[in-house]
């Protein structure tokens, strides 16, 4: 044993004014040390590092904490345990209950804390917990929000919040998310394997694989030689992918070996089995087995298991796991087929098989239904509510072509309108109309484009595509309506009454506006996830701008 049993600053070796970057750095050091991975012949190694773990747990925690230093100068925490009064008395008792797995007792704890006050970031923190493991991803966002708002250093903030909004399907700002928590603690494994889990997700196989290799590092350095040696197992699907050019060579010229070895030492084999063990893939394993095996981190503890995805931690989701039975059947039947990101979130709670980094899943072209038609309904209706959901349903190569697709739509709208409202309608004026359409269109991608790299948000062209080709629908309909009503209004209506569609298409002016710009703004807030105070001044300059370069090519061609 590293020290005392009784005295937790003795166990981590530290001093009792120690910080708390001090206090995280002692305790991967002794885990390092006593981490029963590393003696597993040691009878006492699973209890040692459980003593480390449970004075780490008590230090880092800033209440809990100030509550052990109380009581080792002679305060009796009982009576504030069974008569709770103070926010911190609720506080502990929310802790207890917790690691007791009673989550509605200690949801409700932390609820009253709050109540007595409201800037008590901990407690925030710890319902976002609660809330996680309860399956309430809404709720854990908005506690993590405010946590944030009080305390913007506190890395288990960031990482809850990346792993509600991962399991949300919204999985660029969990990327962000995850990107934070390490900026915070680039010491924390996990951090990196989720959000290589994310940018695997994402089909972005480099930096998928970057995180996965920095996180087994991190595993070895810290002791956890079982979560290393199963995330390098994991990590031989990715071959060579994530590495600089020289590994990279090195990498094919072993892989070209092991293929060509002679027959006589690996035994004739099928090339179609051959190809097939290419593609086998590592299935997650489920929470009973996880828990089971990993007694170091129960269901309430915040470090998972680094072989298994984001998990309801019991919470029942029949309809999730009948899905992934399915899918997994049929992927093993249709090799060459490959299901879409949506599919593959809903494959995450049971198996979580991934393709090659040069596999292109196989679509078969569908020419638009009627849903694709009422999902664009809805999002002329309701773009802050549908385009996120969208987004999100459609793979990469869909996004694109929804974009592009929509785009092209609103310039044949504007060239289509704006003929009528010319003095000579010709091929050339019409050409004009498209090239000033085209290049408010182009104009407005590369300022967002830009303004992206210079805010160093990681995002994706086909995301720009989708955002500017959906805003600028709404004013491809308005140039259609006034140019409707501009043919058939007069002959309907009497001069005195003119005035009626001069108010219909102020309205329709003031709608497509609107339109374009919540469009924007839902956009880039939530898919580039840009603040909310720099999106609310964003999208009308960008609009602005793109207004200003199609007049001004207009102007100049004409």
């Amino acid at each position: 044993m590293p020290s005392s049993p009784g005295d937790y600053y003795r166990r981590l070796r530290l001093p009792q004014n120690a910080s708390h970057q001090e206090i995280k750095a002692a305790f991967r050091r002794l885990a390092k040390q006593y981490h029963p991975d590393l003696h597993p012949n040691r009878p006492n190694a699973l209890r040692q590092f459980r003593a480390l773990r449970e004075a780490y747990e008590v230090l880092v925690d800033r209440v809990r904490r100030q509550r052990y230093d109380q009581c080792q100068q002679g305060y009796s925490p009982e009576r504030a345990i069974t008569h709770p009064q103070t926010p911190a008395d609720f506080y502990i008792r929310g802790v207890r209950y917790t690691l007791a797995r009673r989550y509605r007792a200690a949801l409700g704890d932390y609820n009253q804390a709050i109540a007595l006050d409201e800037d008590f970031s901990e407690a925030y923190l710890r319902r976002a917990e609660v809330r996680y493991l309860m399956g309430d991803d809404s709720g854990v966002l908005a506690d993590c929000q405010r946590a944030i708002a009080l305390n913007s250093i506190e890395s288990r903030t960031y990482f809850y919040q990346g792993m509600a909004r991962y399991r949300l399907n919204y999985v660029q700002s969990a990327i962000a998310a995850f990107s934070d928590a390490i900026t915070c603690d680039p010491e924390d494994a996990q951090y990196y394997y989720r959000r290589g889990l994310a940018h695997q997700d994402l089909h972005q196989i480099d930096e998928a694989a970057k995180d996965f290799r920095r996180a087994a590092w991190l595993y070895r350095e810290q002791g956890q030689v079982g979560s290393y040696h199963q995330l390098q197992q994991y990590l031989k699907q990715f071959g060579t992918a994530g590495r600089s050019r020289p590994i990279k060579f090195l990498g094919h010229i072993a892989q070209h070996l092991t293929d060509w070895r002679p027959h006589w030492l690996a035994g004739p084999k099928n090339p179609q089995s051959v190809r097939a063990s290419r593609h086998r893939r590592t299935s997650d394993l489920s929470i009973e087995k996880t828990i089971k095996n990993n007694k170091l981190a129960p269901r309430f503890s915040d470090q998972p298991n680094p072989t298994r995805r984001p998990v309801d931690h019991g919470i029942a989701r029949d309809n999730l796991k009948n899905t992934a039975k399915n899918a997994a059947k049929n992927a093993t039947n249709l090799p060459g087929r490959w299901p879409t990101l949506s599919g593959q979130a809903y494959w995450a709670p049971g198996v979580s098989s991934r393709p090659d980094h040069d596999y292109r899943p196989y679509r078969r072209f569908r020419w638009p239904t009627i849903s694709s038609v009422t999902s664009m309904l809805k999002l002329l209706s309701n773009p802050a509510g549908e385009m996120l959901p969208l987004y999100y349903r459609l793979s990469h190569r869909q996004t694109s072509l929804v974009g592009y697709g929509l785009a092209v739509l609103a310039n044949l709208m504007f060239v289509l309108g704006g003929v009528k409202h010319t003095t000579e309608s010709s091929w050339l004026v019409a050409s004009q109309l498209w090239a000033s359409g085209a290049m408010m269109f182009v104009s407005m991608v590369l300022v967002v484009a830009l303004t992206r790299l210079g805010l160093r948000v990681r995002s994706l062209w086909v995301a720009d595509m989708f955002i500017l080709g959906t805003t600028m629908l709404p004013l491809g309909i308005l140039t259609v309506i006034s140019a409707i009503t501009r043919l058939f209004v007069p002959q309907l209506l009497s001069p005195s009454s003119l005035w009626m569609a001069d108010a219909f298409l102020l309205a329709v002016l003031l709608w497509a506006i609107a339109q374009s710009l919540i469009t924007l703004y839902s956009g880039v807030s939530h898919i580039h996830t840009f603040s909310e105070k720099l999106s609310a001044w964003f999208a009308p300059v960008v609009l602005a701008l793109g207004l200003a370069t199609g007049v001004g090519t207009w102007t100049l061609l004409g």
